[in-house]
This record gives C-alpha cells, sequence and structure tokens, in this order.
C-alpha cells in the first residue's frame, strides 16, 4: 500500500505571514545576510510552514524575513492544519530537530575543502577554513606532523592514505596519478582517501582537524 507523505502547499502574500510571538529562535543580521546570499544562489528550497487558522509561521523564520529583505513579495508555504498545542510543539521540534544531528566532521571538511577548489565561497555558508600562508608549496621540515600542498594544510595521514590509494590505482592501471590533481581517479575515491586519513589522525589526537587549519 502506497503510503503518501503530501504537503498542503499555498501561495501567500509575505506581508500576511506573522511570525509565531512564542518563537524561541532568533535571527541575528549576520545569520540572515548569509540566508540571502544562498537564497540568491541556491533559490527557495525549503517551505516555511504556516498554522491554517493564525497565519501564525512555525518554521521557516529566518527564511521569511531574508525573503523580506531581499524584496520578495509572495511565496509557497505549507498549511498545518493542527491545534495550538501541536503548533508549539511543530514550533519547538522544527527548531530542536536539527541539534540533535550530527556531523561528520572529516566529511564535511572533505565537501568544504572540494567546494573551495571549485571556488566556491565557503565562508558565504557560515564555514571558515583557513588559507595557507603566501608561499605554501612544501611542508615545513619543522613539522612532522603535516602535508602541505600549494593551498591548503592537511594532517600527513591524508598524504599516507592517499599515497595508498595511489599505489592501489597503480597496481590497477599500472599508472600512478599525481596526488589531489589526478584526472583519472574518481573525486568519491579521492574523498575517501582524505577521509580516511581524516578519520586516522581524529583518532590520534582525540579530536577532528578541519584540512586548512594549522596544528600550531
Amino acid at each position: 500500500m502506497e503510503k503518501y507523505a503530501q504537503l498542503n502547499i499555498e501561495k501567500r502574500a509575505i506581508a500576511d505571514l506573522i511570525p509565531h510571538p512564542d518563537n524561541p529562535r532568533s535571527h541575528p543580521d549576520s545569520q540572515i545576510a548569509k540566508m540571502i546570499v544562498m537564497l540568491q544562489k541556491l533559490g527557495y528550497y525549503r517551505s516555511i510552514v504556516v498554522q491554517k487558522d493564525t497565519d501564525y509561521v512555525l518554521a521557516g523564520h529566518g527564511i521569511l524575513e531574508s525573503l523580506k529583505r531581499d524584496s520578495y513579495t509572495h511565496v509557497d508555504v505549507s498549511i498545518h492544519d493542527g491545534d495550538n498545542i501541536e503548533a508549539l510543539e511543530l514550533l519547538l521540534w522544527d527548531n530542536r530537530s536539527g541539534e540533535l544531528s550530527a556531523w561528520d566532521a572529516p566529511l564535511r571538511d572533505v565537501l568544504l575543502v572540494e567546494l573551495q577548489e571549485a571556488h566556491v565561497e565557503i565562508e558565504e555558508m557560515g564555514f571558515d577554513l583557513t588559507p595557507m600562508p603566501e608561499g605554501g608549496g612544501e611542508p615545513d621540515p619543522s613539522d612532522n606532523d603535516e602535508w602541505v600542498t600549494d593551498t591548503y594544510r592537511y594532517p600527513k595521514s591524508c598524504k599516507q592514505a592517499i599515497d595508498a590509494e595511489n599505489d592501489r590505482f597503480k597496481m590497477l592501471n599500472d599508472t600512478k596519478p599525481e596526488i589531489l590533481d589526478a584526472l583519472d581517479v574518481h573525486a568519491q575515491e579521492k574523498r575517501e582517501a582524505i577521509r580516511r586519513g581524516l578519520a586516522l589522525y581524529a583518532i590520534s589526537v582525540n579530536s577532528a582537524l578541519t584540512p586548512t587549519e594549522s596544528l600550531e
């Protein structure tokens, strides 16, 4: 039997939507500024939830404020037809649910590096990977724990993991690809290699390390 999770979507004037008076979350200007940038880049992809009988916003207060400041006049919203207790439950759960999730820190950092290398401004999303100082290029002989590329710093275990991947591909293809720049190495393979290296390093120091974070 089909089990269909259906949304009740309606087009509403933004001026008619009312921020819930008991919303326990605040959205500082710095966050709204980032949300506007990402709204302009990625579009409106997560619907605002509105209580049917009151027009109170139950989820998406930050999105609503971003749309207002970016001069939008209308928006598709998801209508929630529940009583006031259910509305409060949704209001709190929507804010709490994200807090209960956890980052896979090594994979997150690998993806951020991948975006950086594709010239995406990750700071617009609220992330900050420290770039290499000018000069970069070669590892510092006095630092035995870092692998330094032209742009980024990694734990040396990353390089060891990627070297292992390169050796595996050499056995398969009889051609050893260049570290991080090989066109014949699938991006996912590189990502997993770096991830394993970061994970090994994180275990060794009992904390995750972002790829470009200095060990000093």
